[in-house]
């Protein structure tokens, strides 16, 4: 093999193999071997069989497993091979975050935390699987879990950023925007980097956007759309609350202007258009602009069919106005029954 002569090294490994069929080196030379051949069949075989011994170092396992980490033509396969990892290596918290990470880019969310929480009993010192798990439990709508958590990885590591930011979106989540304050300003305080900035400083505003101290939410708010101008979230944002506070209306317009041109087609950013319309008594560009936003998919979402209500109200369009009320009825027991 050292001197690119592998079809001669064949003969010898194959015998090696019929001698010990479970020795780990062997079945990696000969994997070796069939993906330089190009027999991804003949090599998986062989693979699986290296991946069932203990006596295969489990970084050298994880070092084949990533080369299948972004290739989801071969997820089933990455997979079984972890399904052996675990059997040979079920105490190991390196196996377990594998496993999350591997869940977690293949969006098994659920799944990618249990096997967090497996990773974190045997050892919680490690602070990225932290911040994958507490960002797991908030795109699973899991704020209670994440507001807990996130106290414990703030005790874990006092300064990283990521878990003040899980803490105070939780808190905001969970209707207690002032305790968020603390935990964002304090995160603020540790980071550098101009996106983390951004979000540090719009949920900054967010949380006294909640509390009704205006004035301070929009100088947050300025400061995250300065930061991150391509940020559609946080110019759509902006440009709501404004809205809902009558203020600075043609500026709210640009903002909302800007966040549809980022994102098209997404219904609460062109109702957010078309609720400044509203608020500048252009009825009949509202109209336009709402219908848009229940065209992509915000039929199903009750507050903008609540702004088309009320936009309806005030073009006299009775029969549509009624249509749409009947609609709202239908999705709050909808909303009801859940």
């Amino acid at each position: 093999i050292s001197k690119n002569l592998p079809e001669k090294a064949l003969p010898y490994l194959k015998k090696a193999y019929n001698i010990n069929p479970n020795n780990a080196h062997i079945n990696v030379s000969l994997y070796n071997y069939y993906v330089s051949s190009k027999n991804d069949e003949k090599a998986g075989e062989y693979l699986k069989r290296a991946f069932e011994s203990p006596e295969l170092n489990i970084d050298e396992k994880i070092r084949i497993l990533m080369r299948y980490y972004n290739d989801k033509q071969n997820k089933d396969f990455a997979f079984e091979l972890i399904d052996k990892l675990i059997i040979a290596h079920p105490n190991d918290a390196k196996t377990w975050s594998i496993y999350a990470d591997f869940l977690n880019i293949n969006n098994r969310l659920k799944e990618a935390k249990e096997a967090f929480e497996k990773v974190h009993s045997i050892d919680n010192s490690k602070y990225a699987t932290w911040q994958q798990y507490l960002s797991i439990l908030l795109q699973l709508g899991l704020y209670n879990e994440a507001y807990q958590q996130s106290e414990t990885a703030i005790s874990l590591f006092p300064t990283q950023p990521a878990p003040y930011m899980a803490r105070g979106i939780s808190a905001i989540a969970i209707g207690e925007p002032e305790s968020a304050l603390p935990s964002l300003q304090e995160g603020l305080s540790f980071t550098a980097n101009s996106e983390q900035i951004a979000e540090f400083n719009f949920f900054i505003g967010k949380s006294y956007a909640y509390l009704d101290k205006i004035d301070s939410a929009f100088l947050f708010y300025d400061v995250a759309v300065r930061k991150s101008p391509k940020n559609a979230m946080y110019l759509n944002e902006y440009s709501y609350e404004l809205a809902e506070k009558e203020t600075n209306l043609q500026f709210a317009l640009e903002l909302a202007k800007q966040a549809n041109e980022l994102e098209k087609n997404n219904p609460y950013y062109l109702d957010t258009y078309a609720w400044i319309l509203y608020k500048q008594k252009d009825y009949i560009n509202a109209k336009i602009w709402i219908e848009k936003a229940i065209n992509c998919g915000g039929n199903n979402d009750i507050e903008i069919m609540e702004h088309y209500a009320h936009i309806l109200e005030q073009l006299g369009e009775n029969n549509l106005l009624k249509d749409c009320y009947q609609h709202i009825n239908y999705l709050k027991s909808q909303q009801y029954e859940k």
